[in-house]
């Protein structure tokens, strides 16, 4: 039966955790199909668009839900059968579960309290964690009266507070303000440095790009791509690309477009009129980046603006998922 994703390698370290032919159908709707992956210490990103699978994997990960085929495991244990899994592993899950009348003191000791802190060091540990996450000050306040990037934190908080070996974290980011995401972002990468395995799904690849380099592209409840951030987008290079490039003396674009089509790895040259700019249709997109600022200064060009509109994981998912890759 055919799997998607990486085998995984016995000859290098453990993984944390596996799927092994893992799929998980809803009825007619298949949620996720034959994915075959390994996570290790580090911090893995599982991106992919709105409704791609990434909650499916996560709640068969955490145990919260079953594999139709296939096998989860985590540190060797099967996940939702196996209460030691509980003191090593912290979730935070996309939608909110708080008991919202307690203060988000109250709810961290709460926290620390089930997993056998005493009160006293309850006390201290949720102390420590409120001011590295910056809601020290709001630590007495109901946690329903929290703003959403508050929440949000205070669920990476919970997640995070009984020091866990793997942590799994889905859309930690969505719906922050930039000031909570940078924390929670610093956070993230700090207890990945400390040997945690730390996986979190996001469908912002530049959300992505701040925490981690280890990614595992999901769309349609299939594995497309697993690997760097500079792999996955590498895999664009394969199909044509159009690079606006905007000079600030808008009369430069004629000469700048002849320019451009001396080079090899330019196929075409468009001149756009609405916004002002020289388009380059390339299938070597890293190559013409790289040549770009040197023949701005040889030419003595400058320029305002440049971008891609097909530099984007939406467009990386329309051609895979067209089957052209």
């Amino acid at each position: 039966m055919p799997t998607t994703g990486v085998p995984i390698d016995p000859a290098g370290p453990p993984p944390t955790i596996e799927l092994r032919g893992v799929s998980k159908s809803y009825g007619q709707f298949q949620g996720l199909t034959y994915v075959n992956l390994s996570f290790h210490p580090g911090v893995t990103a599982v991106v992919g668009p709105n409704g791609a699978g990434k909650s499916t994997m996560i709640k068969l990960i955490m145990g919260l839900i079953r594999p139709s085929i296939g096998d989860v495991s985590m540190l060797d244990r099967r996940p939702g059968r196996d209460s030691y899994l509980y003191e090593k592993v912290g979730y935070c899950p996309e939608h909110d579960a708080f008991f919202t009348h307690m203060t988000g003191s109250e709810f961290l000791i709460y926290i620390l309290r089930l997993h056998g802190y005493t009160k006293e060091e309850a006390e201290r540990r949720s102390d420590i964690l409120l001011d590295k996450l910056e809601l020290l000050d709001v630590k007495d306040r109901t946690i329903g009266t929290y703003s959403r990037g508050m929440k949000q934190k205070m669920k990476f908080a919970r997640a995070i507070a009984f020091d866990p070996e793997i942590i799994i974290l889905d859309e930690p980011l969505q719906g922050t303000d930039p000031y909570s995401r940078h924390i929670i972002v610093q956070n993230i990468k700090d207890w990945g440095k400390k040997g945690k395995t730390v996986l979190f799904s996001s469908h912002i690849l530049s959300e992505v790009e701040m925490v981690t380099k280890t990614i595992v592209l999901i769309n349609g409840g299939k594995v497309l791509a697993q690997g760097s951030v500079s792999d996955i987008r590498a895999l664009l290079d394969r199909y044509p690309h159009r690079i606006w490039v905007m000079p600030r003396d808008i009369d430069e674009r004629r000469r700048l477009g002849k320019v451009f089509l001396e080079e090899d790895m330019v196929e075409t040259v468009t001149i756009q009129a609405d916004p002002p700019a020289v388009v380059v249709h390339t299938r070597q997109p890293t190559e013409f980046y790289s040549k770009l600022p040197k023949i701005l200064v040889r030419e003595k060009v400058k320029v305002d603006h440049i971008s891609s509109p097909d530099d984007s994981l939406e467009v990386l998912y329309s051609l895979l998922m067209g089957g052209q890759g």
